[in-house]
């Protein structure tokens, strides 16, 4: 009797390690990473409030610096980082860009001249690009499947109101302290957000990849021209199209819910691992039409 109570002890603590091993993000990582989100993208909705008194400081229009440059920056990293998570981990992107952001995010506090904020917005940006698609990737290989879809619920509500706390933070700080300031607190945030980081964020190891990055790039490239691609994405008013670059930048063999074409381009509820086996062709498959994937179980 004793020994099949010790028995079925250690098969149930052999269990738990296993599931902590396949899922080894935990609360306080994912809390970190959301509250990280509400700052980054913060920086991208600051430029409107922090317009006028940029202009006025600098006797320029500062659109292109404030804007324009973290916008193009931002957006054509979405299609570097995901790719480059894949081969070289999660954890270790997502603390690399953070601490590339931390630097430019102070560097904009001291700016002498608008070009050089120009400069620093453009490197704001295209770091702060390592952040979403990376940590929505973590969350979804790393969160137990239970808790999954609250964490990418946090995670995408915090990209959302990041467009209202973004402009009422620049706000507040630019009328009471001057704009520089605003940069200048988000960066000391960002340095304790590197640190907890490398405390909290635990990742399962990483099996080689074969595919070399160079190669997905190219796939990639070759994708977004298909003509049929381009209508669905023109129809949709870019919002599908959208949503696949995202969905393919966050890692395209991670287990992502978002919109799968079919050959007829009718869209179904799916994982982002579906993209993964019929890139070179668009023939997009469905996966059963729910959000769980055959292939990964999940």
């Amino acid at each position: 009797m004793c020994y099949k109570t010790e028995n079925t002890t250690m098969n149930t603590a052999a269990s738990v390690s296993s599931t902590s091993e396949e899922y080894p993000a935990t609360r306080t990582a994912v809390a970190i990473l959301v509250s990280t989100a509400l700052f980054i993208l913060a920086q991208l909705y600051a430029s409107i409030p922090l317009l006028t008194p940029v202009s006025s400081a600098f006797q320029a229009d500062a659109t292109f610096a404030l804007s324009l440059c973290f916008s193009l920056a931002y957006a054509v990293g979405f299609l570097i980082w995901g790719p480059v998570s894949d081969r070289y981990g999660r954890k270790r992107i997502i603390a690399i860009s953070l601490s590339v952001l931390t630097l430019t995010t102070l560097g904009c506090a001291f700016a002498p001249t608008l070009g050089m904020l120009s400069i620093l917005r453009a490197c704001q940006g295209m770091t702060a690009a390592g952040f979403a698609p990376v940590a929505l990737a973590y969350l979804t290989e790393s969160v137990l499947p239970a808790g999954r879809a609250r964490a990418i619920g946090a995670m995408s509500t915090a990209f959302l109101a990041a467009g209202i706390f973004g402009q009422v933070l620049a706000s507040i700080i630019a009328l009471s302290l001057g704009w520089r300031w605003f940069f200048g607190l988000c960066g000391l945030i960002f340095i304790g957000t590197v640190s907890l980081v490398l405390c909290t964020m635990l990742e399962r190891p990483r099996t080689g990849q074969t595919t070399s990055l160079w190669k997905q790039y190219v796939t990639l490239g070759s994708l977004c021209i298909k003509p049929i691609f381009l209508l669905y994405g023109l129809a949709q008013r870019g919002a599908a199209w959208v949503q696949f670059i995202y969905s393919w930048a966050a890692g395209r063999d991670t287990v992502l819910t978002g919109t799968c074409w079919h050959r007829h381009m009718q869209p179904y509820l799916c994982c982002g691992c579906c993209f993964s086996d019929s890139l070179d062709d668009y023939s997009l498959r469905r996966c059963g039409g729910t959000a769980s994937c055959q292939r990964h179980g999940s």
